[in-house]
Order: structure tokens, then sequence, then C-alpha cells
């Protein structure tokens, strides 16, 4: 220990760069172990998924609402009303249960672990494959269709620490009504004699109507796809150079504070002392580095762990090219 708070007392530039990168090193090794042998980035994504369906469940129920109303102040006053949806009415928590069940089971065949751990570009990938099936099926799949075609709220903050502008959007539930009815139509969910499933013979083909809707569905979904996309890259950078900053600024404090326990004291008079003791016993009486100098090195080696990882990274996709 007195060797490493030694090499603690720089006394140039290029010592004090070669202790950050070390350290930098050390820490980016610790950050791989960590993520190969505990599942933290399908925790990370598990989180953020059950966080982000939940808020569009509520986006999407304040959108029904907002249908609704306009529907009944166009009835009471004369004019020609929103057509009435068959969508079932469901429990916002339920449906945001249900969705993330749907999209597991339709990205990955239920496989949760296997889904959620994949990297970010993977699992919007799986993601956009669920979207598909659930476009090819609306009244099966409702509960995961309307979340993920729920459009972004237009409005924005008045300022950074302003309130919300919500703003829900309800053009996209026609369309979503006009695919509804006509999965109902060639199979129904609850057949009944009046409704029964069509041979797939006498199927009727979509008229240009709904495929316009179902292209606008589409193109809702992909741009929900492409802010997720963006969201998760950018948040699970910000969450590994905390965690960076976090085990570098442990690591040196740790080290210091050992080697400050197993310093000698000062050496009696009269005491025999080899050369390598005495050299040893002249550094414990220079000066110790302070613990925000060992701390500013631990926050400076976390911040280079992180970009050498994002320089690794980089030197790895050319390599796949």
């Amino acid at each position: 220990m007195r060797e490493i708070l030694e090499i603690m007392r720089i006394e140039s530039g290029w010592q004090l760069l070669g202790l950050i990168l070390g350290l930098a090193a050390v820490i980016m090794a610790m950050l791989q172990i960590l993520n190969e042998l505990l599942p933290t980035r399908a925790l990370f994504q598990w989180l953020w998924l059950r966080i982000w369906i939940r808020q569009r469940t509520k986006q999407y129920e304040r959108a029904l609402e907002a249908y609704q109303a306009d529907r009944s102040s166009a009835q009471n006053q004369g004019g020609q009303p929103n057509p009435d949806l068959p969508f079932p009415a469901q429990d916002p928590d339920y449906r945001s249960r249900e969705a993330y069940v749907l999209l597991v089971a339709s990205a990955t065949g239920g496989h949760r672990l296997a889904f959620l751990g994949l990297p970010v570009n993977q699992f919007v990938g799986q993601i956009s494959a669920a979207a598909q099936i659930a476009l090819h099926y609306p009244n099966q799949y409702f509960s995961l269709l309307s979340v993920l075609a729920q459009p972004t709220l237009p409005g924005l903050d008045r300022l950074w620490w302003g309130p919300h502008f919500f703003q829900p959007a309800i053009s996209h539930l026609k369309d979503l009504d006009t695919l509804w009815r006509f999965a109902e139509k060639n199979d129904p969910i609850k057949p009944t004699p009046a409704a029964a499933p069509v041979a797939p013979a006498e199927r009727q083909p979509p008229t240009q109507a709904e495929l316009d809707a179902r292209n606008r569905i589409g193109h809702a979904i992909q741009r929900n796809l492409d802010g997720i996309l963006i969201e998760l890259n950018n948040q699970s950078s910000v969450w590994i150079k905390l965690f960076a900053i976090l085990i570098g600024t442990a690591v040196a404090w740790t080290v210091w504070a050992l080697a400050q326990e197993t310093l000698a004291g000062p050496v009696p008079l009269g005491t025999e002392l080899s050369r390598a003791e005495a050299a040893l016993a002249a550094a414990a009486a220079r000066p110790r580095p302070s613990f925000w100098y060992v701390v500013l090195i631990g926050v400076s080696a976390g911040y280079a762990a992180s970009v050498l990882d994002d320089v690794v990274n980089a030197i790895r996709r050319l390599g796949q090219r």
C-alpha cells in the first residue's frame, strides 16, 4: 500500500496521465465484468420499458377521453359526431401489463431476459418485429398496438423547469378504428352466428382507406421506435458514465484509505534501517495526497474509462464491417 500511495504523489503531468489511464483500464474491466455477470442491462431496459408503456397507456386514455368529449359535443350541437369506437374498455393498469406481455411474447417468444438483455439496436429491432405482428392482427394485439401507435405529445415545456402542456393527439384513433373493424370483419375475436370467421378464399381485400390507415399507423410506430432508440442510447450512455465515475471514486478512495492505515509511524531514533526500509520511511514522511485530490483522480479515471469503452466499441464495430 505504501507503494500505491507513493504512486499517487504525482510530480509531473505525464505521471498523472498514466495514473488516470491505468485506473481507467481497471474500471473499464470491472464494468465489463459486471455487465457480463449481472443482468444490469436487462434490469435497466425492463424498468425503462415498463415506465414507457405505462406513460403511453395514460396518453392513450387521455386521447380516448378527448375523442369521446368531441363526439358528445358534436351530438349536442347537431353536427356530425365521431364514430363510436368499438375498442374494448380496459383498466389502464391491465392494458399496460397486457401490452408488456404481448410485446415480450411477440418479440422473443416469451424469453424475457433474452429480450431485455439485448443491445439497444437489437432491442428496438425486436420491438419493431412485434409491431408488425400487431399490425397484422390489430384486434388480438390491440393493447400493444394502441401503445406503440400512440403519438408523442406535440406540446413542449414552457421552461426547462416549467409544467408540461399535454395535448393528446386523437386523429390516430380513427385509423385504429378502421384497422379494428377490418380485422373483426374477417377474423373476429369472439365469433358469433352473425359474425363467424370468414374462410380465407372469401375474405375481402383491404380497401384503399384501410391501407392508408395501416400506413399511417405504421409511420407512427416507426417514429416512436426511433424515439426509443435515441432515448435509450442517450440514457444508457449517461448511466454508464455515472457508474464509471462512482466506481473510479470508490476504488481511488479505498486504495487511499488502506494505504493511510498501513503506513508506518515515525521511526525511533537509533534504529538501524536497511536501504529499502529507509526509503519507505522517507516516503512516509513526505506530505500525503489529500482526500479531495484522490477523489479528483477517481472522477477523472471514471470518465476516462467511459471514453475508453466508447473507443473500444468503435474499433470493434469497424472490425465487423
